[in-house]
């Protein structure tokens, strides 16, 4: 319903900025105010264990940024699930790819395609909402991620538009052939 809705353009950027994102913790920063690199929100530990149970490689920019947010943010017992699933992260795709059964490829296929949309998504969605400036006129703050301190606006969002193409590569490259 979420996802019907906010396609609907029923929730506009400004708002989401404003009121929404504050909660989600995106763009903390340190005790000293020094902001932190990475993604920092709700989905970060769920989106890695994605990556890892369907060996999503992680060399790009944003998911090293990622991977490394998993040590500012995740608390340790989730850290040291990560660090066990990812020791073994190619084990079920090698199986799928070993088997004569062609219906595990398609299954799993379907499991990168669904990330690889979600990606998509949240590509568009970013640039939306990166675009739209605060109300002093100033560019909206990203997550952190590669963006350098004191980027305009415009940079903010093909900053974060090629990182996550690089990222939605990955991903098509993870689909068994």
């Amino acid at each position: 319903m979420f996802s019907k809705r906010i396609r609907q353009k029923r929730i506009d950027p400004k708002h989401w900025r404003d009121i929404i994102h504050v909660p989600f913790a995106w763009g903390l920063k340190d005790s000293s105010g020094r902001r932190l690199e990475g993604a920092s929100g709700m989905q970060l530990g769920s989106v890695l264990v994605l990556n890892a149970f369907l060996s999503i490689p992680n060399n790009s920019n944003l998911a090293l940024a990622t991977a490394n947010s998993s040590q500012l943010y995740l608390l340790p017992e989730q850290r040291h699930f990560l660090l066990h699933l990812n020791k073994c992260a190619g084990v079920v795709r090698e199986y799928i790819t070993n088997s004569i059964n062609p219906l595990l490829g398609d299954a799993f296929n379907k499991c990168v395609n669904n990330v690889l949309r979600w990606r998509v998504s949240h590509q568009k969605r970013g640039e939306m909402y990166l675009s739209c400036n605060n109300s002093d006129d100033s560019p909206q703050i990203a997550t952190g991620l590669t963006i350098p301190e004191g980027a305009g606006s415009q940079e903010i969002s093909e900053i974060f538009s090629r990182d996550m193409q690089e990222r939605i590569e990955e991903t098509k490259n993870s689909i068994i052939k």
